[in-house]
């Protein structure tokens, strides 16, 4: 990771959830969690700039990248920052399309070798510093350009790109009214990220960013080989990945936004759902266990198994794991929190949210041994249907113009045909890997003291 001090003028702001203990000068955030310990003039650096002043020496900027590199803390670009200058390559198979953007570089796909190869021979005819790719269905302005172009005043960030939102602006075929498909993809858009702002990388959130809109500097573009050609699907992560492997920051930036059109009909909503899982065995053969269909802490994973395993009254034994978990996880953060009702609180979310998860690689990945387990168990179906809580709960938390039926009927679309995708490269591939969990742990250090 980048090791270079946060360039001067920059600013950061606090990660969401962000645990901050002035008795033992600690910070405990991050995805994945990570429990940071500084030394007291890197502490009262770091509490500084999350007040809101900005780096002002190289000192500073050693202490802000290092919440930065933890995901503890968002950098800041500074307002006045001057842009680079910057390509737009636009990659099409539409032999008519135009440009919504002037000075575009429009590279046809006329033989149908990919977009991967079509976004190459585009930068290659570019000579800026910054190559700007815009899917020829996705919209995004100058001045939002201008904007998202700003993060890379730090010499570190290889990539940055904005939130790609759903958007019928972006249709060719324009519709009197919003569709079925329209109304879920407006809160569940495969490229959309989410509002939250992150340090890119793989198990971070988020783990990669879509190239329908994504900036990258040339060089760094250059140094990795571009895209790798040999993909149909999943091109630009593993882009990502390599650029974050290779040294770089490549970050995600909410506050910018771009459209970008829905599939029109289930069957091609369907089909790209299964081309995006059909990626994961190729994905990884290059980079492992990045595209594992779940990450999580071991404790986690016997909480779950216990109350998923066990039979009746039996499911109580799980109680056994979630406490030994939760004690653990005292002792482990107890000389970082006075508090103990932090290890607790973050103890019990770490566990929910591995039961969400684990209910969602259900429904994606792992829905065909479910399937043929639901015919002779019960306890499978079950399992089958509890699987299918956390997306009643988006239903309720995200309010789509949609009836509860037809938002589960096409999130089951949208999952299940992913999980086809991915069996299907695997089959290819000749791999298990994309169907097998990992085990992480929470990592935790004492954070470098530019002081000394």
């Amino acid at each position: 990771m980048a090791t270079t001090p946060l360039p001067r003028d920059y600013g950061i702001s606090a990660a969401d959830g962000l645990r901050v203990d002035a008795t033992h000068r600690t910070m405990i955030g991050g995805v994945p969690l990570r429990i940071l310990r500084l030394a007291p003039g890197a502490f009262e650096r770091a509490q500084r700039l999350l007040g809101g002043e900005l780096v002002a020496d190289e000192l500073d900027g050693r202490v802000a990248r290092t919440l930065v590199d933890a995901a503890a803390a968002h950098p800041l670009p500074p307002s006045d920052a001057t842009p680079p200058n910057y390509d737009i390559v636009v990659p099409t198979t539409d032999a008519t399309h135009q440009p919504v953007i002037e000075r575009s570089i429009v590279e046809h796909d006329p033989d149908r070798t990919g977009p991967a190869a079509t976004r190459n021979r585009g930068a290659a005819r570019g000579t800026a510093d910054v190559i700007v790719f815009v899917d020829d269905d996705a919209t995004i302005d100058k001045a939002s350009i201008d904007a998202l172009l700003r993060h890379f005043a730090d010499p570190d960030v290889a990539a940055a790109a904005p939130r790609v939102r759903s958007s019928r602006i972006a249709v060719r075929h324009q519709r009197d009214s919003p569709s079925v498909i329209d109304n879920y993809e407006t809160v569940r858009s495969p490229l959309d990220m989410g509002d939250r702002p992150g340090n890119v990388r793989p198990g971070g959130a988020p783990s990669y960013v879509p190239a329908a809109v994504l900036a990258v500097r040339r060089s760094a573009f250059d140094a990795v080989g571009g895209f790798d050609e040999n993909l149909r699907f999943g091109e630009d992560v593993d882009l990502i990945w390599r650029l974050v492997g290779a040294g770089g920051s490549v970050r995600y930036e909410p506050t910018v936004q771009a459209g970008h059109a829905n599939r029109r009909g289930l069957m091609a909503f369907a089909r790209q759902r299964v081309g995006y899982g059909s990626s994961a065995a190729s994905l990884h053969s290059r980079h492992g266990d990045a595209v594992a269909p779940l990450r999580v802490h071991g404790w986690s994973a016997a909480v779950w198994s216990v109350a998923a395993l066990a039979r009746g009254r039996g499911r109580l034994l799980a109680l056994l794991p979630l406490a030994i978990s939760l004690w653990r996880f005292r002792r482990e953060i107890g000389e970082h929190a006075e508090d103990p009702r932090v290890a607790v609180r973050l103890g019990l979310t770490g566990h929910a949210n591995a039961g969400r998860w684990v209910a969602h690689a259900a429904r994606r990945e792992w829905w065909p041994i479910l399937a043929v387990a639901s015919v002779f168990s019960r306890r499978a179906q079950v399992t089958a249907l509890a699987a299918l809580l956390p997306v009643a709960v988006d239903w309720v938390q995200q309010r789509p113009k949609l009836d509860p039926l037809q938002w589960t009927a096409l999130h089951l679309v949208d999952d299940l045909s992913y999980g086809v995708g991915v069996w299907r490269g695997c089959a290819t591939e000749r791999t298990l890997g994309p169907l097998l969990p990992v085990t992480v742990s929470r990592s935790s250090g004492r954070g470098e003291d530019p002081t000394h």
